[in-house]
């Protein structure tokens, strides 16, 4: 269809689609907690950390103890996701567990 003869509802929900798309780009591999949201798109996807003092834990659970913490811009693999969580390990640090 000609963009000249789109109603206007159709141009604004595709720019709303636009700004989404480029904003979950941005966000790629900030780190995030949600339990819609997978960190890693696939298994063994380099991202970085988001925050200093970011927790990696034991499990994939809230309530799971620490067992350590990331720096900024510190370099993962993911390796699975679960419950919202990405099991990540760390070549720097050396740190395995959940984020």
């Amino acid at each position: 269809m000609d963009s000249a003869k789109r109603p206007a509802g159709s141009r604004s929900g595709l720019a709303l689609l636009l700004a989404v798309a480029a904003a979950i780009a941005l966000a790629g591999c900030s780190m995030l907690h949600s339990a819609e949201q997978s960190v890693f798109g696939e298994k063994g996807e380099t991202c970085y950390s988001g925050r200093a003092g970011l927790d990696v834990r034991a499990s994939a659970f809230v309530t799971s103890k620490a067992i350590g913490h990331l720096a900024l811009h510190e370099k993962v693999t993911g390796t699975k996701t679960e419950r919202g969580f990405a099991h990540i390990e760390s070549g720097r640090s050396g740190l395995e567990g959940w984020e």
